[in-house]
Formats: structure tokens, sequence, C-alpha cells
């Protein structure tokens, strides 16, 4: 049962009068996104004060557009939403009885609208703001309103953005006064009271997913050569570089992250999966602990330092959706056994609140690697939430094409034609692995409506697809298809009709037979 807000979305004053626009299309439709009038890369803060008088189960319901991480009494409590379209939007039921002290309290919350049109989050809409309820003993005792206080935290500045569009790589500025506006004692009495968005369109729903989780990770090795420490975490994990350090006022310490060495020994900064993770961190004078709020996927860290400047403590922070493995391997041969083992470990630590095809380049939740990733992540832990969440994300898109699109909820428009058509065989797994029809057949007449826009649209009398819209991801990339002459490239509309689309789209057929 969906939880009734009394809170409103609230944002900074400046931003609150301002309208959604669409960010949704055809990939070949020709489309300008109108501007916002919201900066890109904004991160917002929120404090309010609460009492509570007696020790009672307590309960916040929260989220926040593009995202959240929230702290209670100067503790962090959990980060949120999953990616979601503004129609279904997921907020986060998360209990707090036990950061929960009788009398005064405090709820601190750190947003990030990051305003780019990618596959990472429904951004770049004007979409952005914070609501929440706190309900104790069955009462609301705080909620979000025009008495939380509310400011921009200008201790994160843009360096470069990375990947396809995905993230920024920032300089962390432990000058700013904004630093601590989590603590108790901060004070935040010069900030703006925030006010509601005037245009909130968001209907508000459970996240039927789990929260993340998270670990701390300490270095394997850590070898310091001059000013450069080099730190190696023993694997590639994905979440944050914890960084305690002291120096003068404004001393700049570089920080690069890598999943891999160059031939040489040195990290390669410059990611395979064109992402190029350098970033700065620029010191106050006192102990300052680095604050990164996005998240990279990375094994080795390189540590650049000022003179005069040192590092006191260094760990990771790793982030990841729930795993726990029920079906092992155990088997004689180590190659088999180090193959399991990095399977293992590449779902427990990529898996995060979608399952992505790439925690860099990307962060996108594409169809045809969930299609695998689910599958096996549901082997492996016999949970089926990850699985089913992708499959209503995937049905949820037929607002901007009946044929459904394959990278979502995001405000990056792909269609890849094989993708869609693999459908039918997950929700067959989903049978399979549940050991029951129910869920796969409440899905059974839109997928059929989804086979149905493939017929009408492409389907001629010989019962084969041509002409499609839709690119074939199978073909990709260009340089590896052996003088293969059929032109299915990205962009453009593929003349004629293609063997491999034609065979997964009988298999689609087929599947869907098995499941009527």
């Amino acid at each position: 049962m969906s939880h009734k807000f009394t809170g409103k979305f609230i944002t900074l004053p400046e931003y609150s009068d301002i309208k959604p626009v669409n960010v949704f299309h055809r990939q070949l439709q020709k489309y300008e996104i109108p501007k916002t009038g919201v900066p890109e890369n904004l991160h917002v803060l929120y404090r309010a004060e609460f009492r509570a008088e007696k020790p009672k189960k307590t309960v916040i319901y929260i989220t926040a557009d593009d995202y959240y991480k929230l702290y209670i009494n100067g503790r962090y409590v959990s980060q949120g939403p999953a990616p979601a379209f503004s129609f279904k939007y997921y907020y986060n039921e998360l209990d707090i009885t036990d950061y929960i002290k009788p009398g005064r309290n405090v709820i601190a919350v750190h947003t990030l609208y990051q305003g780019l049109i990618n596959r990472v989050w429904v951004s770049g809409d004007g979409r952005l703001g914070l609501i929440f309820d706190i309900e104790s003993g069955g009462e609301i005792i705080c909620c979000s309103d025009k008495n939380v206080k509310c400011a921009v935290h200008d201790g994160f500045s843009v360096l470069s953005v990375t990947g396809y569009a995905t993230q920024f790589m920032e300089r962390y500025d432990s000058r700013s006064n904004k630093v601590g506006f989590e603590r108790i004692d901060y004070d935040c009495s010069d900030w703006s009271n925030a006010a509601e968005c005037i245009y909130s369109d968001h209907v508000l729903v459970p996240q039927p997913s789990r929260q993340l989780v998270f670990e701390t990770i300490k270095p394997k090795t850590t070898k310091r050569s001059g000013k450069t420490i080099k730190v190696d975490f023993g694997g590639c994990y994905v979440g944050y570089l914890n960084l305690e350090a002291a120096g003068n006022p404004g001393d700049r310490i570089v920080i690069r992250c890598a999943q891999e060495l160059n031939a040489d020994g040195s990290i390669r900064y410059q990611l395979r999966a064109n992402c190029k993770y350098e970033e700065d961190w620029l010191l106050s004078g006192d102990i300052d602990t680095l604050d990164q709020f996005d998240y990279k996927s990375f094994r080795y860290a390189e540590i650049t330092l000022p003179d005069g400047a040192e590092i006191k403590d260094i760990s990771l922070t790793a982030r990841h959706y729930p795993f726990e493995e029920y079906r092992k391997c155990k088997s004689d041969d180590p190659v088999l056994q180090r193959i399991w083992n990095l399977c293992s470990h590449s779902l427990e630590y990529g898996v995060q609140e979608v399952i992505q095809d790439c925690m860099e380049r990307e962060k996108g939740q594409y169809l045809g690697d969930g299609c695998f990733t689910s599958c096996t992540y549901a082997v492996l832990t016999g949970d089926l939430a990850i699985m089913e969440k992708l499959i209503d994300n995937a049905f949820d898109t037929a607002f901007i094409n009946a044929g459904l699109m394959t990278c979502f909820p995001c405000s990056f428009m792909q269609e890849i034609a094989e993708y869609v058509l693999m459908l039918p065989h997950l929700l067959l797994a989903h049978t399979t692995l549940s050991g029951s029809a129910d869920f796969a057949s409440g899905y059974y007449d839109k997928m059929a409506s989804a086979l149905d826009y493939y017929r009408d649209n492409y389907e001629r009398d010989d019962l084969l697809l041509y002409d499609l819209d839709k690119w074939c991801v199978v073909d990709w990339p260009d340089n590896c298809r052996d003088g293969y002459a059929f032109n299915l490239s990205e962009g453009r509309i593929a003349e004629g009709t293609h063997s491999v689309i034609n065979a997964y789209y009988v298999g689609a057929v087929k599947a869907m037979n098995r499941l009527a």
C-alpha cells in the first residue's frame, strides 16, 4: 500500500516555479530538448529539526529528484531512489528508530540534480527537489514544507564530464562553509526557507527493490613514491574513495582512480570505457574528510600531495544491491573456481539500484544486458525483485514508443531491436525460477502489444521484418563485422531484412506461445 504524503516536493525558492520539460522522443526523431533554467550539477542541502518525545518506532518516507543522501542526527542513514519515471516515481521507506533520540533531532539531506541527458537518471527535465514524511507512533512528526531550510552546497565544482555524459568529475573544496552541514550543531540560520515545487507532477509509489548496502574496503597495498601514494584495493568495486588529510588552506590534492595498471605500473586513469577518472580536493587547513557524492568503478587510486600535506586515512566504501549467495561453486579445478569467483564478485559488487550494462561509462539499465544479469543474479541469490523491476521498467517505456525503448528509466533515448525481442524469454525465465506463471501472465498483454507493434510496422507478407528504425546491437562495433555488408548502423533506418533480427522475432513469438 502506498504512503500518502503530508509533505510536499520542496526546493530552493528560485527554482520552485520551474515547469518540467519533455525529454522523451523516438531515437531517430529530431527533437531539441528545451532548456529548463536549472543549472547542471546542482547540489542542494536541506535541514530541519523535529522533536521525538518517547522512543517509538520511527519511519521516514523519502525521495528526491534526482537523488538524495540522508543523515539523521549527524549519522548517515541511506540514499536513493532508484531511477524512475515521474508517473511512477519511487520513494523509500526507512526505519530510522535507532537514529532517533528523545527531544531535539535533526534531519539533513544532500540532494543532486545532475541535469545531464544520459542513461543514469531521468534528468535534464527540470524536475528537482525533495519530499519526506517522518512518522513516529503512527503520527507525522516532521515533513518537507516551507519550514525546512535549504542552500546550495558550493563545495562542489565541475572539472569535466566523463563517460557518455555520464557523470561530473568534481573539485571538492573543504573550505566551503557547507562542509559538515549534517552535524547536529551546524548553524543553518542564514539559509533560505524551502519553497514548494509549484509544478511537481510526481506520482509516488514504493520502490519495489531493496536499499543498497555498503561495505568499507581497506587497501590491500599502499605504496608511496615521493609525493604520490598508490593504493590497490585488491579488486574492482563500485563506490567512493574515502580520504582523511591535513595540510595548508587551499592545498590541492590530485586524485586519480583506475581499474587496471599500465605496462609501466602506473594507474590507467583514462579507462578503456571512455572515462577519465581525475579529480581534485582543496584542503581547509584543518583535518579534512573527502566527500564525493557520485560513485565510480575502480580498484586503484593514485593520490598526489602538495608539499606539507599528509594523508591520515584511506579506504573505499563499496556500494551494491544486497547479495546473499545461496548457490556456490566448490571445484577442484582452480581455473574454474577463479572464473566462478570473478563472476560472483562481479554480480555482488556490480548490481546497483538498477542492473547496469557498465558501472562507469553508461551506468544505464539496458534491457538486453539486464536479461542476462538478472537471470544469473536470481540463480545465485534466489532474489527476483531486481528482475521484476527491470521487466516493469521496460514496459513503462511504452508511452514513448509502443515497440518499447531499451535503456530506462532515463532521459537518453535509445532503441535496440533485438533487446525487446528478448523480453518474452525473460518472462519465461521468471516462471521457471519462481515456479509460478502469475507474475509473467500479468505482462502478457503488454508483451503482445509490443510484438504487435513490430508486426504492424515492420512485417511484410512473407512474415519477415524489414526496414527497422531500431538499431541492432549485434552488429556493433562497426570494425568487428568482418566484411558483413548489411548496414545496421545506429542512427538510420536499416533497409532490407536481416536474419539475426528475424531469428529473434521468431524466437519471441515462440516464447509467447509457450507463455500463453
